[in-house]
């Protein structure tokens, strides 16, 4: 039978290919009844949904895979045949241990333990192929298809014809499968030495002894490597450090033992004080007050009370200090092993700082009780969006939602919940002085509530998504609440009756027969992604993609193009320039986005920050000056600033 009968038979073209998935009907209906004749009296049961035998022996399941990955028809011109090529391969997995694990390790560890893996061929008839099985393949699945075989031939497996298994093959598979099915075996013959999961399985089957000698045996392991290796930073080698300490922590708490961690083995913070940086026109002083090394955790934001810094860490600790630098105390907030995010309100009344559902004042670490209906595992997590004091009722709101619940929680001054009330809609800000929530309406809208729960108003959005959570700031001296999104215009309403105030554009499409002058401006309509009211609400400075800054004041909502001096955009912004549009002067930017704002001295100047430089701001609208290569401007609060240089972090007051 050569290659051409096949050809007539099923297509004149000479060029076609067997559709996966008909090669896995194929393996299904004519490999797999004859297996499993075989291995059914062995106790095995054949997984269809799976594609492979399986049984369990000492809690460990064994199975026989046949798998038509990789699988293909192939000719034999010496033996005129035509071959079925698929995989077989045995494994030993513990499921039960994985449950284990998670739940004493909260760990998922994965045994799978392969002993074979090899491809087996089968001769099949040509009338076991029709024609809907094959088709005509377009160049490049040809292409693909050669070059993934050219590939594959290199790395080609070892090939067992079928009837050598249906003799012996699959009675030799099973027999070594019950061998290996042997906790010490399976240790011994583990392919990766210094696995941990192999020795936590040696602690599932009862092997205490062999695992806490094995866990201490890898301790020194970890030990070498940390000591061995060149890091290119500090926080490379908290990392590895912390890592280390983790598990003699586990292997003292586990195994009863009293392994020291390695607590002096670098100093975490290096305070500097001194650095003073003053521009020549505003009299805006920046002074260091210290320099802290980055940590692996991350400093996700800093906030001052008086004379104490709580620094909030992504390990979910949170560091005070005085202004000298000096450790006050440390926290760990319990049931948390790591934040991305951050949820950080200080309250000066109350001389302490919200983070998360916890209040910290004084070294004292006070939760806040959040009871959340649980359904299934998508409510096993919640978000808290915020918690703030409320003065005139003398109560502590907070916002927090799940997978079905959306709900605000309050408190008295002692922290003691009074109510919990279910709300529509997504929560995600308060407004303590007017005794409104903030929340994320499904009819595309900011939707404004009471502390009872019941709707306000809307604030319909002109944008294809209902979320205001992500852009938005408001002004209660000037009674005003905006919008923004990236390719839209932003909104501008009255705060206290949620009324359309006027709609403001970053970009100067709105311009009268307005063209695509700077860039495609025209289709985006970039509205703004950063923006704050001043402090007296006087005006709004903001700023949108390719590096547009603009402001408005807010008397008459008059837009004033931002545009920097001529040193700042040819040494600090190239390929910048300026344009005239109708008389009016506008900066074509790429690039070179406005980050963070600052208001200084009550908001008669302010700043924003392009890359790592600070550029400050009079309320007539002029560019004064630069402070070049501050870095990176993390949180800004009560006049403490928190910089990232890339390798230090640092903490600045305004003066």
């Amino acid at each position: 039978m050569k290659l051409h009968l096949l050809e007539n038979k099923i297509s004149e073209k000479r060029l076609y290919m067997i559709k996966k998935e008909s090669l896995k009907k194929l393996i299904q209906s004519i490999v797999i009844p004859e297996v499993e004749s075989v291995l059914s009296p062995l106790g095995y049961k054949y997984v269809k949904t799976q594609g492979r035998f399986t049984q369990t022996q000492n809690n460990f399941k064994q199975i026989i895979g046949l798998s038509g990955q990789g699988a293909s028809i192939e000719y034999d011109e010496k033996s005129n045949e035509l071959l079925l090529l698929f995989s077989v391969s045995s494994t030993i997995e513990c499921p039960k241990f994985e449950k284990w694990s998670e739940k004493e390790y909260h760990h998922k560890s994965r045994i799978y333990h392969r002993l074979n893996n090899f491809q087996c061929k089968k001769v099949i008839s040509i009338d076991e192929i029709g024609r809907d099985d094959v088709y005509t393949p377009t160049k490049a699945q040809q292409f693909k298809s050669y070059v993934s075989r050219a590939i594959g031939g290199v790395k080609r497996r070892e090939v067992i014809q079928f009837q050598e298994m249906m003799d012996d093959g699959f009675q030799a598979m099973v027999t070594n499968l019950n061998l290996l099915s042997d906790i010490h075996l399976i240790y011994e013959n583990r392919p990766f030495p210094n696995h941990l999961d192999y020795v936590r399985l040696l602690e599932f089957y009862g092997k205490v002894d062999l695992a806490k000698n094995e866990n201490i045996r890898l301790l020194e392991v970890w030990e070498s490597a940390v000591l061995e290796k060149e890091y290119k930073s500090l926080a490379e080698k908290k990392l590895s450090i912390d890592n280390y300490n983790k598990r003699v922590n586990e292997i003292n708490t586990r195994f009863d033992q009293s392994i020291p961690i390695w607590e002096e083995a670098f100093e975490l913070f290096e305070f500097k004080k001194g650095v003073e940086i003053k521009t020549s026109i505003t009299g805006v002083k920046l002074e260091e007050v210290f320099s802290i090394s980055k940590s692996s955790s991350g400093i996700l934001g800093y906030e001052k009370i008086n004379d104490t810094y709580y620094q909030f860490r992504g390990d979910a600790s949170v560091i005070v200090h005085n202004v000298e630098g000096e450790v006050l105390y440390h926290h760990q907030l319990t049931g948390m092993d790591h934040i991305s995010g951050e949820c950080i309100n200080k309250c000066t009344a109350l001389k302490g700082v919200f983070w998360y559902n916890f209040f910290i004042r004084d070294g004292e670490v006070i939760p806040l009780e959040v009871e959340l209906t649980k359904k299934d595992k998508r409510d096993s997590s919640f978000s808290i969006y915020a918690q703030k004091y409320l003065p005139k009722k003398k109560e502590v709101v907070l916002l927090a939602s799940n997978h079905r619940n959306h709900l605000l929680f309050r408190y008295d001054e002692a922290f003691n919940l009074l109510e919990k009330i279910d709300l529509e809609d997504r929560p995600f800000d308060v407004i303590p002085e007017m005794d409104l929530l903030l929340c994320e309406s499904r009819k595309k809208a900011c939707s404004v509530y009471d502390l009872k729960g019941d709707l306000k108003y809307l604030m319909p959005s002109n944008n294809a998504y209902y979320t205001f959570r992500i852009h938005y700031a408001y002004s209660l001296k000037a009674d005003l609440f905006l919008s923004g999104w990236y390719y839209t215009k932003s909104q501008l309403f009255q705060l206290s009756t949620g009324k359309l105030v006027k709609n403001l554009w970053a970009h100067p499409t709105y311009m009268k027969g307005y063209k695509e002058n700077l860039y495609n401006d025209i289709n985006h309509n970039f509205g703004m992604d950063v923006f704050q009211f001043s402090p007296d609400g006087s005006y709004i400075v903001g700023g949108a993609d390719h590096g547009k800054y603009v402001a408005w004041t807010t008397n008459n909502f008059e837009r004033h193009e931002l545009i920097p001096n001529d040193y700042f955009i040819k040494e600090r912004i190239p390929g910048a320039t300026i344009e005239d549009i109708d008389g009016k002067k506008m900066l074509k930017n790429r690039g070179n986005k406005m980050r963070k704002i600052l208001f200084l001295k009550g908001g008669n100047y302010f700043a924003f920050q392009v890359n790592t430089d600070l550029l400050i701001w009079n309320t007539r609208f002029e560019h004064l000056d630069t402070i070049e290569d501050i870095g990176y401007i993390k949180e800004m609060e009560s006049g403490v600033l928190l910089m990232d240089n890339g390798e230090d972090q640092s903490v600045f007051t305004l003066g």
